[in-house]
């Protein structure tokens, strides 16, 4: 509790006023013993007590009257514990970064928890009548709600499943959460970030508010330039397969892992593997060297077929993220075919993966199958674009390398297809962005199962 002008509590003084007035009114009053009233001095001495008792009830209200003033001229106010102060109805904005380093368990029970948990604070906080919006940072950003009330946006919130591993968007998120704050209807508005804040995450610059809208940065993670907890992770993987020369000799697949890490670097070398997740078997194991937070691990393995996908997991690596200790990719085969598939969320389980069933119908039908690549989004070049008929991307991520952009226009001009299949790492205003007046129709909201 406390006074928004505590100099008006000086006049508190004034409570002695009546105080004073009623000792002088007690004592104004000469006494004079008559003896005519002797036989009267039962009956006065009852009507003084009643006296007496009715004066103190009328000081106490004098007094009571006084100081009621004084306080009201005070303004007192009582603070609200939490968040957001007062009574005000606000718009309240929510950036929840779901990207893979917020599974990372250095804060308990993870640190999207911790941050959904922070969250939900705010929002049980805002007062009756407030709105409000929740954008992810995961790549691609998703706006999950908005102008909701708060009962509801806790239980959605509260209840929210987390995505699959993926980068960060976190400039992206940031420009739609400003949007949402932009529209708001109530006249206080603020914007809450809950994120680790990663090295790779970290937007260059925040986009502007209002004037009188306010931000909020909640840091989930170790402190600010501590070096953090351990984390190793498989951060690119590439495969490459050559058929062989002659039939029956087995044909040479070269795969290329590069590990990175953050916090302490470890001194002993790091243990991996390269295995064939849908044959069940792993290929080859190896251990790297990190020097300066990165290391490469280069293998080749001579095999009579190449397989379609091979996966490189970290072996022991006790770190606090185990999510990214493991990636996966198509084996690239060279050469060149008319038909490109691009997988943009390779899976190893083929009825997880965005193309594993159109490979499966192809392997079925054998020699009446179009000649087709199945690459990976991240090992597509501008030459396999240039070197196919047509290109189907499944799932592909919010943006694509320029160069990119520029060899599938350029496929397009030539009379080549193109075919888009949205997904959850699509976004639908880059996607329009990049394919400009080529594309035949205006994308609406992805939503995705």
């Amino acid at each position: 509790m406390g006074f928004e002008s505590l100099g008006a509590l000086l006049a508190l003084g004034l409570v002695l006023v009546p105080i004073l007035a009623h000792w002088s009114r007690a004592r104004s009053v000469p006494r004079r013993p008559l003896p005519t009233a002797a036989l009267l001095l039962a009956v006065q001495k009852e009507r003084r007590r009643r006296r007496r008792l009715m004066d103190l009830l009328l000081l106490a209200v004098r007094i009571g009257l006084v100081a009621t003033l004084v306080l009201l001229l005070a303004r007192p106010y009582v603070e609200r514990k939490g968040w957001l102060a007062g009574e005000q109805a606000v718009s309240l904005v929510l950036v929840l970064d779901d990207s893979a380093s917020m599974a990372a368990t250095d804060r308990s029970p993870s640190r999207f928890e911790a941050a959904r948990a922070a969250l939900l604070e705010a929002v049980r906080d805002a007062a009756p009548g407030s709105e409000v919006a929740l954008v992810l940072a995961g790549e691609p950003p998703q706006v999950r709600f908005e102008r909701t009330p708060p009962e509801r946006a806790a239980d959605a919130l509260a209840t929210l499943p987390p995505r699959p591993p993926r980068g960060t968007a976190l400039g992206e998120a940031l420009e739609l959460a400003v949007e949402r704050v932009g529209i708001g209807r109530r006249s206080e508005r603020l914007l809450v970030v809950a994120s680790d804040l990663a090295r790779h995450a970290t937007p260059a610059e925040v986009p502007a508010l209002g004037v009188h809208d306010r931000l909020r940065w909640l840091r989930i993670g170790p402190p600010k330039g501590d070096a953090g907890p351990l984390d190793v992770s498989v951060a690119r993987l590439q495969a490459r397969f050559v058929e062989p020369s002659e039939a029956g000799e087995a044909g040479e697949l070269s795969a290329e892992v590069e590990v990175a890490v953050s916090g302490p670097v470890p001194k002993e070398p790091v243990r991996l593997a390269l295995r064939d997740p849908r044959g069940g078997r792993t290929l080859a194991e190896g251990q790297v060297a990190l020097r300066e937070g990165r290391g490469l691990w280069r293998v080749t393995v001579r095999l009579p077929k190449a397989p379609a996908f091979v996966e490189s997991e970290l072996l022991d690596a006790n770190d606090v993220l185990a999510a990214d200790d493991r990636r996966a990719t198509l084996v690239q085969v060279a050469g060149q075919a008319p038909l490109l598939l691009v997988d943009g969320d390779p899976r190893p389980h083929y009825v997880d993966d965005e193309l594993g069933l159109v490979q499966r119908l192809f392997e079925a039908m054998g020699a009446m199958a179009p000649a087709y690549r199945l690459v990976d989004v991240e090992g597509l070049r501008p030459e396999d674009v240039r070197h196919s008929d047509a290109v189907v991307l499944a799932n592909p991520p919010a943006t694509l390398a320029p160069e990119l952009v520029d060899a599938l226009q350029a496929l397009l001009r030539d009379g080549g297809s193109l075919l888009v299949a949205p997904g959850d790492r699509t976004d639908p205003l880059l996607l329009e962005r990049w394919l400009g007046r080529l594309a035949p129709g205006r994308l609406g909201p992805i939503e995705a199962w």
